[in-house]
Formats: C-alpha cells, structure tokens, sequence
C-alpha cells in the first residue's frame, strides 16, 4: 500500500468515481485492502455514495469488507457514520452482517 501521505493527495472526487476492470469503486478496493482510517475518509468525503454500494463479486457493502478483515475501528465507524443502513444489509456472502464494532 501506498503511505498516506502520497495516497491521499491522490484521491479526488472524479477519481473516486471511477470503476475499475472489476465495477468496483476506490473505496470497495480500499476496504478490502485494510486501507487507513485516513485514506478511507477521504474516499469517503470525495464519494460517500460507494459506501451503499455493494462489491459486484459477492454484495458485500464496504462496511462489511472493513469489518471481516479485522480492520481498525476508526475505519469501520467512518463506513457506518457514511452508511449507517449498512450493519443491518445482508449480503450473498454473509446472511448475517458483521458487527460495526469489529
């Protein structure tokens, strides 16, 4: 992963909108990458309609991704703060969605 300081100055809001070869967006692949509070909040403050959206391989919502790979908690609160609806989303990968507070 990129240090912060370089992958932050990166992120845009027309970056952020971008899909990638997967219809992913920056954030699905930074909450699936155990990125920093810091580049997720960017992420999120330059596109906080990725938060609801759901990974196109397995459904899964960011928050979800965040929280099954044991990431930190500021991370995880930022995705929930975004998304509130998402701890009660289920998902074709997990019936039952991952705790906030993971």
């Amino acid at each position: 992963l990129l240090p912060d300081a370089l992958l932050v100055d990166l992120i845009t809001p027309e970056k952020a909108r971008v899909r990638d070869e997967c219809n992913e967006f920056p954030l699905h692949v930074a909450a699936r990458s155990g990125c920093s509070a810091t580049a997720i909040s960017k992420l999120i403050d330059a596109f906080p309609a990725a938060a609801s959206e759901p990974f196109s391989g397995d459904g899964q919502l960011p928050l979800h991704s965040a929280a099954k790979i044991s990431t930190s908690h500021e991370v995880v609160e930022a995705l929930t703060r975004c998304y509130p609806d998402g701890r009660s989303a289920s998902t074709s990968a997990s019936p039952q969605p991952p705790s906030a507070s993971a």
